[in-house]
């Protein structure tokens, strides 16, 4: 569980975590807040997911090998998604 940047208290799955964009938000399950990443951070990290796909596609002929890319490069994105991009509050200021 990751810690809501509002309350402090685990309340995001790291499963919520991997698909929130930056144009989405997902709910704390402690506080009920509505929490997101930031957009730089969030499009830099699957920046090598973008990478490995364009190798693969349009440098590598071996279905295998394309695949393997392809794989590492989902592996790697997620890594660096759910160690590197933060929580933030999505939360309207009142």
């Amino acid at each position: 569980m990751e810690k809501c940047p509002i309350c402090k208290n685990p309340g995001i799955t790291l499963l919520k975590k991997a698909f929130i964009g930056p144009a989405s938000f997902t709910t704390c399950q402690h506080c009920g807040k509505k929490v997101g990443v930031p957009y730089l951070k969030s499009i830099l990290a699957f920046s090598v997911l973008l990478l490995s796909m364009f190798i693969a596609i349009f440098f590598i002929n071996n279905p295998i090998t394309k695949y393997a890319i392809l794989a590492i490069g989902v592996i790697i994105t997620f890594t660096i998604y759910l160690k590197w991009v933060p929580l933030i509050s999505k939360e309207k200021p009142t």
